[in-house]
């Protein structure tokens, strides 16, 4: 069972990760001319349809992991980190909406979404550690500051070629 349930969650990180890497990127050089032609709409829906598949496991890995923990005499909120990403989980999804519905600024919505993919990623990669929800999302809010910084730096990148 537990070997099933980190496939899933394996699975469901590579796509989430790469997809939304892939997502972001392409959707920074889309915009450079104002706007979405149809290629790059049709490669931006390919694209986020991979990074649903991956959101979607994700997230029945970590109801699948809390359900397991409701089943044990471990406190449900002792695992911080699993917390955590269902908070990213959260995120994402809220985040998601947001954008969708031009709720939330453009340089804003894909900060959030790197920052939250690759919380995602450290804190599976850190869970051995089991570092306090605090710090791990306090880290979360730096990685969405990189995010801004990143994306500022390509577009201004992508804009001098």
């Amino acid at each position: 069972m537990e070997t099933v349930l980190s496939l899933i969650s394996t699975l469901g990180l590579i796509l989430a990760v790469g997809s939304s890497t892939y997502a972001i990127t392409f959707f920074q050089q889309s915009i450079l001319d104002g706007r979405i032609d149809k290629t790059e709409k049709r490669f931006l829906h390919t694209v986020y349809f991979i990074l649903r598949l991956g959101m979607l496991l994700l997230v029945l890995s970590v109801l699948w992991r809390m359900l397991l923990l409701g089943f044990t005499d471990i406190p449900l909120f002792s695992d911080q980190t699993l917390w955590f990403q269902f908070t990213l989980l959260l995120a994402v999804n809220i985040n998601s909406i947001l954008m969708d519905r031009h709720l939330i600024p453009m340089w804003l919505g894909p900060a959030i979404a790197g920052g939250s993919w690759y919380g995602y990623f450290f804190s599976v990669i850190l869970m051995s550690f089991a570092l306090p929800y605090s710090f791990l999302l306090l880290s979360w809010v730096c990685l969405i500051v990189v995010f801004i910084l990143f994306l500022r730096i390509l577009s201004e990148f992508s804009r001098k070629k």
